[in-house]
């Protein structure tokens, strides 16, 4: 890299001093909304006369892109939050259906065990007149015991508290719902992005290859090197358009 600045090598941007006999075409115009925001009126329009006009929408893309990055991180934390919200969700449901089950099992046992206490209460209460009529002691029987409800109880307490619990995974998975929505980056977006970082870079390459040619060739350099960034995708025919579409 050059030691001086490579945006301003050996072009003066002063007003008086700005090249003049080669107007700028309408190609060589380039939209700073790059992050795919739709606004009420027509986005600005600016020229590229000088590598200091370059300079400047080169740094509004990254700027752009930058906010992209952040969107896109944050919704992705986001999504993993609410996977976990969703598998909460699942499980408290899945929970409840148990806890469900398992009441309607007690009850059906419960009904069952006071029914065959009513019968005990009664054979109960018929040996006191037995017993009272043949004076025989021994014909005295012992009082049943009443069934116990404590296990019912238990359940019915163990559904009470995962009913609150899902009501907060429900309402955890509509917030997060909520959230993702805000942060979500589409495709187009990004790809928006990308296409006016190389746009911008093709017209700088095409308007002064002279005056920081060795500048470019090493930007292309370092482009090569970026992770996940086709070099031959970036300066292909494909994409070397110099309008918006």
């Amino acid at each position: 890299m050059m030691n001086q600045s490579p945006m301003t090598s050996n072009v003066s941007v002063t007003p008086n001093n700005l090249p003049r006999k080669d107007p700028v075409r309408p190609e060589h115009q380039i939209n700073l909304s790059t992050t795919g925001k739709e606004s009420s009126r027509t986005p600005p329009q600016i020229q590229i006369r000088s590598t200091f006009d370059c300079d400047m929408i080169l740094r509004k893309i990254i700027e752009d892109r930058a906010a992209i990055l952040t969107l896109r991180g944050e919704a992705e934390r986001n999504e993993k939050e609410l996977l976990k919200a969703k598998a909460w969700q699942m499980q408290t449901a899945e929970t409840l259906n148990r806890l469900d089950k398992e009441i309607a099992k007690e009850v059906a046992k419960h009904k069952y065990e006071i029914e065959e206490y009513n019968e005990a209460s009664k054979q109960y209460i018929r040996g006191f007149v037995s017993a009272f009529e043949y004076g025989d002691i021994d014909k005295l029987q012992h009082h049943p015991f009443l069934p116990s409800l404590k296990a019912l109880d238990e359940v019915i307490a163990r559904r009470r508290a995962t009913h609150i619990e899902k009501v907060q995974a429900d309402e955890r998975v509509r917030k997060m719902e909520v959230i993702n929505s805000k942060h979500h980056i589409t495709k187009s977006v990004v790809k928006k992005n990308e296409e006016a970082f190389v746009r911008a870079i093709a017209i700088a390459k095409e308007q002064f290859s002279g005056s920081c040619g060795s500048w470019l060739r090493e930007l292309d350099g370092m482009l090569s090197d970026v992770p996940n960034w086709s070099h031959s995708t970036v300066f292909g025919k494909k994409y070397f358009r110099l309008t918006d579409e």
